[in-house]
């Protein structure tokens, strides 16, 4: 930009101190203008606004009328000028900043769309898929092997209407090979204790719940148990070990049906490698699928069988009580 002269002022023409002063202008204004709208408008913040409006309608209706008020006010007119001629670089770049910098920020992140409804039930398979959480549910031994447990998964009903019936299946694409899939649903007016279960959802047969309630968040799967068949010494023993798991069941396709809706999903190769990665990095191990409203059992629904609980601590052999402790001695023979 050609440096402004502040002798060019006092032209009746329109000058280049006129462009100057209402460009510049014109770049502060914009943008504390457009950042307060926003802040009155979807941040409820009022206050912050109108400080910032207060500030920036001054500035730009200033900016843009300088030719006609700048003979009426030399002193300004003069220090208007100055400051342009100072600050426009810097006016220029913070403006380049404000403008281009959020379209920057949004390429360089990964976009993450809001998964797309299947019929009435909104999945959370494609995010797991992308590495943002487990579709495989898979625990660690104490000798650090993963065990694969199957597959899951979380949806939400999102309609006003319940959901009476389901069914669905994991299915091997090497053996063709099919494992049922369970709702996690809560036994009816009863609570479990915390040592026998982590949380209060089982393992049930669809046509043994209610359904899924209406707006229901709920949980899928194809683990059966409610507890995992634990030793002392080598930790989880259920599920399958990885190497046994990939070998009979990567890749596969989980196929589930509903009512208004039916999902067919096939689980490449890679993605499943990209769970058990994501496994081995992380420490977060453990998922609480608990919500509500819920999934219901049936009182008729199959009963839980729990595993057996070992013992912990070895029980001690009993000790022969110390008389001489007490004062008195032992009989002899």
């Amino acid at each position: 930009m050609p440096e402004v002269q502040g002798s060019e002022a006092a032209n009746k023409a329109f000058t280049w101190s006129d462009a100057g002063v209402a460009i510049v202008g014109g770049l502060i204004a914009a943008p504390l203008c457009d950042a307060s709208w926003h802040a009155i408008v979807g941040e409820n913040e009022t206050i912050r606004g109108l400080v910032g409006l207060a500030f920036g309608l001054p500035i730009g209706i200033g900016a843009f009328t300088f030719h006609w008020w700048k003979n009426h006010l030399p002193s300004v007119r003069n220090w208007v000028v100055q400051q342009t001629n100072r600050w426009w670089p810097a006016v220029l770049i913070g403006t380049f900043v404000y403008v281009v910098g959020p379209h920057m920020y949004r390429s360089a992140i990964v976009a993450i769309e809001a998964p797309a409804p299947i019929g009435p039930i909104v999945w959370n398979i494609e995010d797991n898929a992308k590495g943002l959480g487990y579709f495989i549910n898979m625990v660690e031994t104490q000798g650090h092997d993963i065990r694969v447990l199957g597959f899951q998964a979380h949806g939400k009903n999102i309609t006003d209407k319940p959901i009476q019936h389901l069914t669905g299946y994991m299915r091997s694409d090497l053996t063709n090979a099919q494992i049922p899939i369970y709702l996690l649903a809560q036994e009816p007016g009863s609570t479990k204790i915390a040592a026998c279960f982590p949380h209060p959802w089982i393992p049930t047969a669809p046509d043994e719940t209610y359904g899924i309630p209406p707006f229901a968040e709920f949980n899928v799967g194809t683990y059966e148990k409610p507890t995992l068949a634990i030793s002392p010494t080598e930790g989880a023993m259920d599920g399958a070990l990885l190497a046994d798991f990939k070998a009979a069941f990567a890749p596969f396709t989980v196929v589930i049906e509903y009512e208004g809706g039916r999902l067919e999903r096939r689980f490449s190769q890679n993605e499943i490698d990209r769970q058990f990665s994501i496994f081995e990095k992380t420490n977060e191990k453990t998922f609480n699928p608990l919500s509500s409203p819920y999934v219901l059992r049936r009182p008729n629904a199959r009963p839980v069988d729990l595993e057996p609980l070992h013992s912990i601590i070895p029980l001690a052999s009993p000790v022969k009580p110390d008389n001489s402790a007490t004062g008195t001695a032992t009989p002899k023979d």
